[in-house]
This record gives C-alpha cells, sequence and structure tokens, in this order.
C-alpha cells in the first residue's frame, strides 16, 4: 500500500467512527428525547389548567398543588437532560481515550431507583408496568464497580427494545420486569424482562452481533445490543445473554418461570463491595 492508499484508508476508517459515533448517540438519545417532548405536554397541559382555575375560590390552594407539579416535571425534564450531556461525554471519552473510561463503585439499589424514575414517565404514557425485584440482603449497601451510565445505557437500550416490540405487535397487559439478586459463583446479576412475546430462536444467538436487526431500517442499525454487551465486557468485565422467559431454566442465574412469554437479558458483574 503506498502513502497515497494509507491516507485514502486513513481518512475511509475516520469518517467510519464518526457515522458510528453520531448513529450511536442518535440511539441513546431517542427515547429520552421523546420523554422529555411527553413531559413538555404534561407541562402545557397544566399550565393551561392553572390558567382555567384562575378566580376559583381555592386558587391560592390549586396553586400549591400545581408548583409542586412544576418542580417535579422540572426535575425530571432536567434528569433526562443531564443524561442526555453524560452520553455526549462519555462518547467523546470513548473516541478520544480510545475506550478507557473510570470504574467506580456505585449503589445498585440507588441505580434501580433512579433508572425507575428515569422511565417512569415514558412506560406509563405506553401503559407499561414496570416492577423491580431484588433477592439480594441488605441491598442498600451493596456496590458495584464500572461506569454507572454505561450501565444506565445499556439498560435503557433494552427497555426501549421491548417498548418497540410491545407497540409493534399492539400487546396488552404490558409488563417489564428488574431483578438483582447474587448468584452461587458471587456475581451480582440484573436480569430485564418483558411479556412482549420473546424473541425467534433462530436469531437468539445472533442478537448481541454488530448491526445485526430484524427491525425496520429506520429504527436502527443493530448497534445497539452490540454496543451494550460491549459496554458491559470493557466498563464492568461482566457479560449479558438473552434468553426467552418461557425456556429460561431453573438455574440461579435464569430469569425464572411464571412471568409470561418474552425477552429476558441478563447481566453478570463480578466485581462488587458490600458496605
Amino acid at each position: 500500500m503506498n502513502k497515497e492508499q494509507q491516507v485514502i484508508a486513513e481518512t475511509e476508517k475516520r469518517h467510519q467512527i464518526v457515522g458510528d459515533t453520531i448513529e450511536k448517540i442518535a440511539h441513546q438519545w431517542r427515547q429520552p428525547l421523546n420523554t422529555v417532548s411527553l413531559l413538555m405536554q404534561e407541562l402545557y397541559f397544566k399550565i393551561n389548567l392553572g390558567t382555567l382555575y384562575s378566580g376559583q375560590e381555592n386558587e391560592e390552594q390549586l396553586k400549591e398543588v400545581f408548583a409542586e407539579q412544576y418542580n417535579d416535571l422540572y426535575d425530571k425534564v432536567n434528569l433526562h437532560l443531564q443524561y442526555l450531556s453524560e452520553t455526549v461525554d462519555d462518547f467523546r471519552k470513548a473516541v478520544v481515550f480510545n475506550g478507557n473510561k473510570e470504574r467506580k463503585y456505585f449503589s445498585i439499589k440507588n441505580f434501580i431507583e433512579e433508572l425507575s424514575g428515569f422511565v417512569e414517565t415514558s412506560l406509563e404514557h405506553e401503559k407499561i408496568k414496570l416492577t423491580t425485584l431484588t433477592d439480594i440482603k441488605s441491598m442498600k449497601i451493596v456496590e458495584v464497580n464500572g461506569v454507572e451510565n454505561d450501565l444506565k445505557q445499556v439498560v435503557l437500550n433494552i427497555i426501549h427494545n421491548s417498548q418497540d416490540i410491545f407497540r409493534e405487535r399492539e400487546l396488552k397487559n404490558r409488563k417489564i420486569e428488574i431483578s438483582t439478586r447474587l448468584s452461587n459463583s458471587n456475581k451480582i446479576v440484573l436480569a430485564i424482562r418483558d411479556n412482549a412475546g420473546g424473541i425467534p430462536e433462530d436469531i437468539l444467538d445472533k442478537v448481541f452481533d454488530p448491526y445485526f436487526t430484524t427491525r425496520h431500517e429506520t429504527r436502527g442499525t443493530g448497534l445497539g445490543l452490540y454496543m451494550s454487551r460491549e459496554m458491559i465486557l470493557k466498563s464492568f468485565g461482566g457479560n449479558i445473554r438473552a434468553e426467552n422467559s418461557n425456556n429460561c431454566s431453573k438455574s440461579e442465574n435464569s430469569c425464572g418461570d411464571g412471568f409470561g412469554k418474552g425477552a429476558c437479558f441478563i447481566i453478570e458483574i463480578p466485581e462488587f463491595r458490600e458496605i
């Protein structure tokens, strides 16, 4: 390869990196932006409702109620905007520092609570019931070691995929469950599952392949689950796998039974501490 060919190859490589990065950011931003839009619609409705009640005998009492609701909506919008900002920073660091991010210990209990609040508006809008379960004693003092925002992106990606499937299949009685437990191999196990019908068996072992997707091309390029696997591996030294909940074995690392037919994603995090 001569010098000119090397320059062309390097330029194409950089363009590919930029293109992939833009696609990844768009993938991670899509749902939070939709949620912000829903929150702003709710805020607009409440403002108009407050104007409607102007002059009523209990106007002052209503103002207090609306003020509390406004503050709650503001906090939710701010939380989503903060996540979008952190996502951009993470991708910038991944490109500039070749993917090396600083690992820290963080509470898995607090993580799940914050995540639940983060997706609450979006799930309620689509009539999806979210439940959280834990089999870990003293969960509030268990901390895992890794990059917290990466884990958030992984779990959000899984939840967003479930939302897409619920919409496509027009299913009712929609449920998503996030559970945590300590495995016999001494790892923290985080499982996310739905009752959306599951993943076709012939593609179950391909869902983490780069660029693999069965969805319409406007829904993404399949980068989500591949990215998720890479994040769990690089940011936590862990692993992630997919099963169908109706086929889950009764092993302690499995999703379990009784939830209904759907997809189940199991994340194993090896490094944690109790404080």
